[in-house]
C-alpha cells in the first residue's frame, strides 16, 4: 500500500516542483529584463530584433508612414470596427445616414446619462478602419463608407472644432469641450479623404482642425504648458491636466499627418516637442508593476488598453526612432506584464479600497 500510495503522490509533487522551476525562471527573467536601463537597452541589437513585433493591434502593412500621402493607419483598427458594427458602442450602431452614434448608457457610462451622441473620436477612428479596409480589399463599398464619415467632419465642427455635446463630470468638463485626440483624428481622416478625391475642401477643413494646436488650454485650446513639456491633452482642463497617454499618440498621429502632406515647420516643431515630452515622462507610467492610463489619476489600464499601448509606442517609434518608445514598448510588451502580476493584484485592491473610500465620503458628507 505504501508503494502505491508513493505512486500516486510522486506525480502531483513533480507537478508543483516544475510549475516552482517555471514560476521563477518567469520571475527571475522578469526581474533581470525590469533591471535593464534606457542606456543599455539602446547598445543592445535585441532592440532592432523586436521592434514592430507581429502584435494584434498592429497594422499588418503600414510602412509608408515617412511620405507625403498618408494611406494606411498607423495601428490596425479591425477590433474596432467588429466592436462598431456590432452594436458594443449602441444599437443600433448608426444614424439613418450611416453615422456611428454611440449609446453611453448602454457602455455604462452613466454619469454621461440617457441619450445617444456622436462621438468624433468614435467616427474618426470607424472612418480610418473602413479605409483601411478599402486599402487592402479595393472594393468600393469601402470607399464610399469612408467619404461617407469624413463628410461628416465637413459637416460639423465649428470652424474645425469637434465638440462634444454631453458633459463629464467626472473631469469638470461642460458640453462643448474639444479634445486634443478628437482633433487629431479627424485630421487623419480628412487628409486621407483629401488625398482619395483630391477635392480641397477636405483641407480646408483640416487647417481649421489643427488651429487648437497653437492654443493652450487656458486659451481654448488642447495643449497644456508645463515648462519645457507641452502635453497634448485628449480631456483638456486649465487646473486638471490629465495626461491620457493614448489620447496623446493618437493626436500626435493627426499632427504627423498634417506635416507629410504639408510640409509645416510649425506643425513639426510643435510635433517634435509633445513626442520629446512623451519620451522624457514614460517612466511616470509605470507604477507598481504595471501601467497607468493617465497620470492625473493614478489607476491602471484595462483590458485592450494595455495592448494598445503598446501598439502606439511601436508605430512611435516607427516614425520617430527615438528609442525610449521601443525600450517601453518592448518592456511592457515581454516580460513586464508576467512579473507585475502580484504588483497588479495589490494596485487593484488598493484601487477598490481608494473608490470606496470616496463613496462613502460622499454618502456620509
Amino acid at each position: 500500500m505504501r508503494n502505491i500510495k508513493m505512486k500516486r503522490t510522486l506525480p502531483k509533487q513533480f507537478r508543483i516542483l516544475l510549475y516552482g522551476i517555471v514560476c521563477a525562471s518567469i520571475g527571475w527573467v522578469g526581474y533581470r529584463f525590469m533591471k535593464v536601463t534606457l542606456d543599455e537597452y539602446k547598445t543592445s541589437t535585441r532592440v532592432y530584433q523586436t521592434i514592430y513585433a507581429s502584435h494584434q493591434y498592429r497594422h499588418p502593412s503600414c510602412s509608408d508612414i515617412h511620405d507625403d500621402t498618408p494611406s494606411c493607419y498607423y495601428i490596425d483598427l479591425t477590433d474596432f470596427l467588429e466592436s462598431v458594427r456590432t452594436g458594443y458602442y449602441g444599437n443600433p450602431p448608426f444614424d439613418s445616414s450611416g453615422i456611428p452614434i454611440v449609446d453611453y448608457h448602454h457602455l455604462g457610462w452613466n454619469e454621461i446619462g440617457k441619450g445617444r451622441f456622436y462621438n468624433p473620436v468614435t467616427i474618426a477612428q470607424y472612418a480610418l478602419a473602413v479605409y483601411d479596409k478599402y486599402l487592402s480589399s479595393r472594393q468600393k463599398q469601402y470607399k464610399l463608407t469612408f467619404l461617407n464619415q469624413a463628410k461628416w467632419f465637413l459637416r460639423h465642427g465649428d470652424r474645425g472644432l469637434y465638440r462634444y455635446q454631453f458633459a463629464i463630470p467626472s473631469r469638470d468638463l461642460e458640453p462643448g469641450w474639444i479634445s486634443a485626440m478628437a482633433q487629431g483624428q479627424a485630421i487623419s481622416v480628412l487628409i486621407r479623404a483629401y488625398i482619395e478625391t483630391g477635392d480641397t475642401c477636405f483641407m480646408e477643413k483640416a487647417k481649421e482642425a489643427i488651429r487648437p494646436f497653437y492654443k493652450d488650454v487656458r486659451s481654448g485650446g488642447v495643449v497644456f504648458h508645463n515648462g519645457q513639456d507641452i502635453w497634448l491633452e485628449e480631456y483638456p482642463h486649465p487646473s486638471s491636466p490629465s495626461h491620457v497617454l493614448n489620447g496623446a499618440i493618437f493626436a500626435l498621429f493627426g499632427l504627423w499627418d498634417y506635416y507629410r502632406v504639408t510640409n509645416d515647420e510649425r506643425v513639426k516643431h510643435l510635433f517634435d516637442r509633445a513626442v520629446n515630452t512623451l519620451a522624457r515622462n514614460l517612466h511616470r507610467y509605470e507604477k507598481d508593476g504595471w501601467v497607468l492610463y493617465e497620470l492625473s489619476d493614478k489607476h491602471f489600464v484595462r483590458g485592450a488598453y494595455y495592448p494598445l499601448h503598446i501598439a502606439l509606442l511601436r508605430a512611435l517609434f516607427g516614425i520617430t526612432n527615438k528609442i525610449e518608445f521601443a525600450y517601453y514598448a518592448d518592456r511592457w510588451d515581454n516580460v513586464y506584464a508576467l512579473y507585475g502580476i502580484p504588483y497588479r493584484v495589490k494596485g487593484t485592491v488598493k484601487g477598490v479600497k481608494r473608490r470606496l473610500y470616496h463613496k462613502l465620503k460622499t454618502l456620509f458628507k
